[in-house]
């Protein structure tokens, strides 16, 4: 029947105050979500180096990205597809995860039950696309030393949202929905079904932990 279909899902992971934020994302802004995602995805699909800055921290890729997906409500030509409320992200990944090396700072990452932890920015070391953050809050270091029983924690997902209506200071805490928030997004382990790698096995890798880069300027 060539279904498409958009879903409400985890809304029993926010709380009261956030249901009118959550109601604002719903807002569909045909015109900027188009033209944004667009323009972004020409910039992404043509770069051979990201630099990611935040206050006092630099991050490089060095490495050609991969064709990046538009999340932004509009399935035309698409069979059976489907996507979740809210919308508004373009995302991609280095062609090459081991050319990914830096500091960032991290003001909020997925917890164990998939709501999202919010901290003072804390910074994170990536080397050839391999993070550590010595220095993080101790839920964050647990959160690693889970993925690195069974994986290294890898820096796979490079995620734009381009949601107006969330951020740093109109939180939601589900981290569904969280990562459509205007910002910058990467996720952290060896998971991520839409890009296959050499060595990470779609079916055996088992992490993918979003965080969200308290980013200055791209």
């Amino acid at each position: 029947k060539k279904i498409q279909v958009i879903e409400y899902v985890h809304l029993a992971r926010m709380t009261p105050d956030q249901y009118e934020t959550y109601l604002k994302t719903l807002c569909y802004d045909r015109e900027y979500y188009h033209t944004m995602g667009a323009a972004l995805k020409r910039k992404i699909d043509s770069a051979s180096h990201i630099r990611v800055e935040c206050e006092g921290t630099i991050l490089n890729y060095t490495s050609p990205m991969e064709d990046a997906k538009l999340n932004i409500g509009d399935y035309t030509g698409m069979e059976n597809v489907g996507g979740t409320y809210p919308i508004g992200e373009v995302f991609s990944e280095p062609q090459d995860l081991t050319k990914v090396n830096g500091d960032i700072k991290i003001f909020a990452f997925a917890g164990m039950d998939h709501c999202v932890r919010f901290y003072e920015p804390f910074i994170a070391h990536i080397e050839q696309g391999i993070l550590t953050a010595p220095d993080a809050p101790q839920e964050f270091q647990d959160t690693l030393e889970l993925i690195r029983a069974d994986e290294e924690v890898t820096v796979r997902e490079f995620g734009l949202g381009l949601n107006r209506a969330i951020g740093k200071h109109k939180l939601i805490n589900d981290v569904t929905a969280f990562e459509r928030q205007q910002g910058l997004h990467m996720s952290l382990g060896g998971k991520h079904t839409i890009y296959k790698k050499e060595g990470l096995h779609r079916k055996h890798a088992r992490y993918h932990v979003d965080v969200f880069v308290d980013v200055h300027k791209i």
